[in-house]
């Protein structure tokens, strides 16, 4: 709803499936974005994930309204909140953050949703069941687009379901292709593992949301 600042975590980063990587600093629902890009044909785009809870109340141990950001030597990320009582001024309150990486911390989740010329390729942290990720009960794939319609805010339009037509389980687990009917350009494609890939394995995240500039070639 409202990204702030964002940085990229650096190429030897402590968390190694986090390097290159972006953070964003989602202040309005108060939890952190992860993003990663792919360049096809010249043209920048790519996928997000929640990288916080969303949706948490402010304080304790959430964050009260991220707004910037920072990448320590040590590899720790600074997180600066503030949350406030109207724009025009008011008791504000923030606070400061420090989030220290661990490579065994990490849960396993979608790292990384890229597209090709049929669909997506979907990576994991570490592998998952082979078995249920090559279900296609395993997988929702949706497609929306927006068009403005002058509001601050604009909602969805032609929301859909694609159809899966296949899919591969490939590197052990560790990466799922999955084919797809109707696919082009203009939209956004929200990618969940969902049913029994889900029931067999905790997955954070378990979703991510592909912003589709052009489809590969």
């Amino acid at each position: 709803r409202s990204v702030n600042s964002i940085l990229f975590l650096p190429e030897d980063y402590a968390v190694s499936g986090l390097r290159g990587h972006g953070i964003g600093c989602e202040y309005d629902s108060r939890f952190l974005i992860r993003f990663t890009l792919q360049n096809v044909n010249g043209i920048l785009q790519g996928a997000s994930y929640r990288f916080s809870l969303p949706g948490q109340e402010a304080g304790g141990s959430n964050f009260v309204g991220p707004i910037c950001s920072a990448v320590a030597p040590d590899g720790a990320i600074f997180i600066g909140s503030i949350w406030d009582s109207g724009w025009e001024g008011g008791r504000n309150t923030g606070g400061i953050t420090r989030l220290v990486p661990s490579e065994e911390g990490l849960p396993n989740g979608i790292q990384e949703l890229t597209a090709t010329a049929t669909g997506f390729d979907v990576e994991f942290f570490r592998p998952v069941d082979k078995t249920a990720a090559g279900k296609a009960a395993s997988w929702s794939v949706q497609g929306y687009t927006r068009k403005w319609g002058g509001s601050y805010a604009t909602p969805d339009s032609g929301r859909h379901t694609l159809k899966t037509e296949k899919i591969e389980v490939l590197e052990g687990g560790r990466r799922v292709r999955i084919s797809v009917q109707e696919f082009k350009p203009g939209y956004v494609y929200d990618v969940s593992a969902t049913g029994p890939l889900l029931e067999s394995s905790k997955l954070w995240p378990s979703e991510a949301h592909y912003s589709m500039k052009v489809v590969p070639q």
